[in-house]
This record gives structure tokens, sequence and C-alpha cells, in this order.
């Protein structure tokens, strides 16, 4: 679905929540190894195009590391003043989430 006066499209809308709950999404993997760079800067677009959900709405930004890498992510998301995030961490993946 489309953000509200913008071409830049959410990752998922569940519209049986109440309100609607739009979802951004990022996965990192091995593929993406060497890019933490960019993968930081595609998080922060999620993230403000989660800000700009329309009025009356929920945001949810979900980030998936491999485990191996949870720490540094973390300590890249800080010095990046994004304090917002909380972990859920699985067996090979730590889950890094934030309510907006």
């Amino acid at each position: 679905m489309a953000y509200p006066r913008s071409r830049k499209r959410c990752d998922l809308v569940v519209r049986s929540a109440d309100p609607d709950l739009w979802v951004e999404l990022k996965a990192y993997g091995v593929f993406r190894e060497g890019d933490a760079d960019r993968f930081l800067d595609a998080v922060a677009a999620d993230v403000h195009k989660i800000e700009n959900r329309p009025m009356g709405t929920r945001g949810l930004v979900l980030v998936v590391v491999p485990k191996a890498i949870a720490e540094s992510f973390d300590r890249a998301i800080r010095q990046r003043g994004w304090n917002g995030f909380k972990t859920a961490e699985g067996r090979y993946a730590v889950v890094f989430h934030m309510n907006l």
C-alpha cells in the first residue's frame, strides 16, 4: 500500500488490526556482507517512511540479522542514535523491532 502523498510503498499493512498496522521489514543476509553501511541507510529510510504513515495508524519496523552479527549491528544502530529498537533472539537470528 502506498504512503500518503508519496509513491513509496509499505512492505505490509495489517488491516484487521485496530487501528491498522503499517510494517516495514529488512533482513540482513550473508549476501549483504560488507554492505553494512548501505543496509543501515536502508533501515533509516524505512524508519523515515513509517513515520509518514497515515494518521491514526500504528507503525512497526522489523530488522532481522544473523545472530553472529547482532552485537555489532546493535552497536551500529546506537552510534546512529537509534535507541528505540528492542530485540528478540531466535536460534539463528535476532529481530530488532521498534513500535511507532
